[in-house]
């Protein structure tokens, strides 16, 4: 140090100005930490419309429900089901400014399976009571 500003420095001094370099440092550190990659760079976002995005988490979660229907899972049956009447409560502005106000056939099928398999489950439960 002092061979750069040709001037002995004492002790507490020079002790802070190297403390004061290490601060100085520290923040280029953490700009090189931000730099970007170029695989971030060349991924592309996809744009969906609003009816898209509903659509896709209706059928998703229909999905699940046929899933849980398969291996007989009623109490997951009953929370896919809660959610997708959610689900589809939120995409109700978007099926009647879309679709004219129209159900899409998707979820009416939906629900005639899951009447289908509740009605199919209780006969052989009172079948099972006897």
């Amino acid at each position: 140090m002092s061979g750069k500003f040709f001037a002995q420095v004492s002790d507490s001094e020079s002790e802070s100005t190297e403390s004061e370099e290490d601060l100085q440092a520290k923040p280029s550190a953490t700009t090189a930490a931000y730099s970007f990659s170029d695989e971030e760079e060349e991924a592309k976002r996809v744009v969906r419309t609003a009816r898209e995005k509903r659509y896709e988490e209706l059928q998703t979660i229909i999905k699940q429900i046929r899933n849980h229907k398969k291996i007989k899972d009623i109490a997951k049956m009953l929370t896919g089901f809660e959610s997708l009447a959610e689900a589809f409560e939120k995409a109700r502005g978007v099926i009647d400014k879309e679709e004219g106000g129209a159900t899409p056939k998707f979820y009416i099928k939906c629900l005639v399976e899951l009447e289908d398999f509740v009605n199919e489950v209780w006969e052989d439960r009172k079948n099972l009571n006897k």
